[in-house]
């Protein structure tokens, strides 16, 4: 039965064998790893990267060179339980001491603690000095416990293809801040897989992709029933002797960047670390004393195949390897400087949004500006400054006072600012949540960007009929240059094409929608040209149901229709004036020039061969 589903047939020469013990697959990384670059080659091969890490490997030695503690890295974990409904604690919705169980495992096999089954006497053996957390912030800086339980509505998994194409980025949490582990109930093509991990990447290697390749799959899966510890939460469910939670030390030593210790091949195949004796095939069980390639195996190697129990060493060059891919690759180095480990500090808040200024503000310098302030931290906030400016200058402080529950957000009105024309930047920030300093400062403040126009405000209605894409318009100023567009003048040429627009919304409208573009003009007089391609306004009729189509401009500030209408053949131009007082209109468009005073108009519609 193929490992993988229905691909595997297409690329079975750089698939590896799965080696099955009992019906049981112990790791499918390699499979896993396999099919990836085969369905991407951009990705390269494990020699190419091989050659990249090992340089990287001396590098690191060369750096640490006599010194025999390297700082602790904490790396954050999110575990998602993938389940179908079931409730916590029965199915695959495993209970959240099974889920603990596996990083007190973690932190025993990596830390090397003496007293626990993590510990060895070997001389080669290594405290990887690399602790797992559970997370206490997620990614919307909310508490959280780091296990996030999802209903995917299906009970099992049943391809790669379908954890890493479909349940792994619907769910994945940001893997430069967290190490992401999926506890899922395999099926079909996956049965007898205990687990599988997405090998660190690198950049800047001939063949392999820049961005490093796909960050949205990245991290370790393992069945449901060899997630844990059975020993620290019994009540959990397992399948021994897969019960002590080996096989997410395994996978995540793949994920950190370890080969299996035979190297995936016969006597002379390199797993790239030296003091781990060579191998010709995995071992099951735990069968002390056996000799391949003329050495004993290190069966008690996380990264062998035995069973749980018989495990309890990394080595010193296991270590170097993985603290090398820790400093280097893409996403793991990020996660050493990770704070979703750090509690939320309990008094701290931030300004989540900007409501107003944004976009275009036009016909005035003044605005109201209102913000969005949001709890972040576990106590309610009653006091907090926000200081706010204009580009970085004349910064002005206002005390909000009230009563915001964690986690919940609310919108304050400042007082009113004034500026010049132009572009500018709008800053806003808080300070001392309920008159103490915030630690946690990252999340304090947002800026954006407006303009401000001392043009005039104007505001283009379009209701479409059953035929939108027919439907587009032009505005042109006394000298007959586009000023605005929009519609679908993609696909036809309208009078006056070939002229540059300093604005517009191109693009074929809906059908029986409401389009509302907002505009800001220089005062003077234009022409508003609307088009139907098919010679029949915007009016329905036909098959297009009774509704109230048509188009209209509004000048802002006093609500004067500008120009409307709707029952039109090819093309309708309306001129008007805004912003003045009395102007002679010649523009091209016109068949006569006019005299338009104040905001008067006058329509004049014509057919498509004028």
């Amino acid at each position: 039965m193929p490992l993988f589903g229905q691909n595997q047939k297409t690329v079975s020469s750089v698939i590896h064998k799965s080696i099955s013990h009992n019906g049981v697959v112990r790791c499918a990384t390699m499979e896993a790893d396999s099919l990836l670059r085969a369905q991407h080659p951009e990705l390269g091969t494990l020699d190419q990267q091989e050659a990249w890490l090992q340089a990287k490997i001396q590098e690191h030695k060369a750096k640490y060179k006599g010194q025999q503690k390297l700082p602790i890295l904490t790396i954050p974990v999110v575990v998602h339980v993938i389940h179908n409904g079931d409730a916590v604690g029965s199915g695959e919705n495993i209970a959240d001491g099974q889920v603990l169980s596996q990083i007190q495992v973690l932190n025993e096999d990596y830390r090397r603690i003496l007293g626990t089954p993590g510990y060895n006497t070997n001389p080669v053996g290594a405290d990887v000095e690399i602790e797992f957390c559970m997370a206490v912030v997620d990614p919307n800086g909310n508490p959280t416990n780091g296990i996030d339980r999802v209903n995917m509505g299906q009970a099992t998994w049943d391809s790669q293809a379908s954890i890493d194409g479909t349940l792994k980025p619907a769910t994945i949490w940001d893997p430069t801040q967290y190490m992401n582990m999926w506890s899922v109930r395999f099926g079909g093509g996956m049965s007898g897989i205990l687990g599988y991990a997405q090998f660190p990447d690198n950049s800047g290697l001939p063949g392999l992709a820049a961005s490093g390749g796909a960050a949205n799959s990245d991290g370790v899966v393992s069945a449901f029933t060899a997630f844990g510890s059975a020993s620290i939460f019994p009540s959990g469910t397992y399948n021994a002797p897969y019960n002590l939670g080996r096989t997410m030390t395994h996978e995540v030593g793949h994920w950190l960047g370890l080969r299996h210790i035979w190297g995936d091949g016969p006597c002379g195949t390199d797993d790239f670390c030296a003091d781990t004796p060579e191998s010709d095939a995995s071992n099951f069980g735990c069968p002390a004393g056996h000799v391949s390639c003329g050495t004993t195996d290190m069966i008690e190697n996380y990264m062998d195949y035995t069973d749980d129990a018989c495990m309890n060493i990394f080595t010193l060059d296991q270590k170097t390897r993985i603290r090398t891919v820790m400093d280097v690759s893409p996403r793991r180095m990020e996660l050493k400087n990770s704070t979703k480990c750090t509690p939320p500090n309990p008094d701290d808040g931030g300004i989540s949004a900007i409501i107003s200024p944004s976009g275009l503000i036009c016909g005035s310098t003044t605005f109201t500006p209102e913000v969005t302030l949001t709890n972040y931290g576990n106590n309610d906030i009653t006091s907090i400054d926000i200081i706010y400016d204009i580009d970085g200058v004349g910064s002005q402080t206002f005390n909000w006072t009230g009563t915001l529950t964690p986690g919940t957000s609310t919108n304050v009105i400042l007082p009113v600012m004034t500026t010049t024309a132009g572009t500018h930047t709008f800053n806003a920030s808080t300070n001392l949540p309920n008159g103490v300093a915030d630690s946690n400062t990252g999340n304090d403040g947002t800026s954006i960007n407006f303009t401000v126009s001392l043009g005039n405000g104007i505001t283009i209605t379009i209701n479409t009929d059953c035929w939108g894409y027919e439907t587009y318009w032009e505005l042109l100023d006394a000298g007959n240059t586009i000023v605005g567009f929009g519609g679908n003048t993609g696909t036809t040429i309208p009078p006056g094409g070939g002229q540059t627009a300093t604005s517009g919304d191109a693009g074929a409208y809906p059908n029986t929608a409401t389009i509302t573009i907002i505009g800001c003009i220089a005062s003077g007089c234009y022409d508003f040209v609307i088009y139907d391609d098919w010679g029949d306004g915007i009016q329905g009729g036909g098959s297009c149901p009774a509704g109230t189509y048509g188009y209209s401009v509004t000048e802002d500030a006093t609500g004067n229709v500008l120009a409307s209408g709707g029952n039109f053949t090819n093309s309708e131009t309306t001129n008007f004036c805004i912003g003045s007082t009395c102007t002679t209109d010649a523009g091209t468009m016109n068949t006569t020039a006019l005299s338009i005073c104040g905001n008067g108009m006058q329509t004049a519609t014509h057919n498509a061969d004028e």
